[in-house]
């Protein structure tokens, strides 16, 4: 466990520096938001039309959830029934945007529905209903799911030598 996690440090490090860039861009721009963890948010709004806040911050991050999320915590979905969960909610939630008018709330375009409805809403329906089906047509056609890498022992706690041994173990060199 503590390999693995030492192994992707580098990488986690590397966004961590991306995402302080991200503040420092802020900063540039001129952007002042009161409580400061509200920079990239306000970065958005400062640089971003109304239309794209709304599309990147609710439509797109939304239609991750059931891949993402759900995905992890569930071994129930089939992989690639999720990704065409995503791929649908992803395409549906831009499209029905998009024929909008990029407006936060409208009627969907989807089965005759006229109810004023938001978009992302809508699309993560549509996004875990597709991957519901294709799980069951993935499973039905007996398509592999892949291989679960992960072992009983990634879920164990790592037995730790006391400080005191730890200690004495150094200073005995």
């Amino acid at each position: 466990m503590i390999r693995r996690n030492a192994a992707i440090l580098p990488a986690y490090s590397f966004l961590l520096g991306l995402l302080a860039l991200v503040g420092y861009l802020g900063v540039a721009a001129g952007v002042k938001p009161k409580p400061n963890n509200e920079v990239v948010p306000a970065l958005f709004n400062a640089m971003f039309p109304a239309w794209f806040q709304g599309f990147a911050f609710g439509i797109w991050i939304l239609q991750a959830l059931p891949a993402v999320i759900i995905g992890l915590y569930t071994r129930w979905f089939h992989r690639w029934a999720l990704v065409g969960g995503w791929a649908v909610g992803m395409l549906y939630g831009t499209w029905a945007a998009w024929s909008n008018s990029f407006k936060s709330v409208g009627p969907p375009h989807l089965l005759g529905i006229t109810t004023p409805l938001y978009p992302a809403l809508t699309a993560l329906v549509l996004n875990l209903l597709v991957a519901v089906v294709l799980t069951g047509v993935f499973s039905a056609m007996r398509v592999d799911r892949g291989r679960d890498e992960t072992a009983g022992g990634d879920y164990e706690v790592e037995a730790t030598p006391p400080i005191e041994a730890v200690t004495e173990g150094a200073t005995a060199r």
